[in-house]
């Protein structure tokens, strides 16, 4: 039960991060997705 806490509080702050989208989208331009 707390690594589950602890994944969701890590999920969470990562779709927090207002550049994750954009890291995500040029990552994957990166790799030619």
């Amino acid at each position: 039960a707390a690594r589950e806490r602890a994944n969701k509080r890590t999920a969470q702050y990562l779709l927090g991060m207002p550049l994750l989208a954009d890291l995500l989208e040029e990552g994957l331009e990166a790799i030619g997705a």
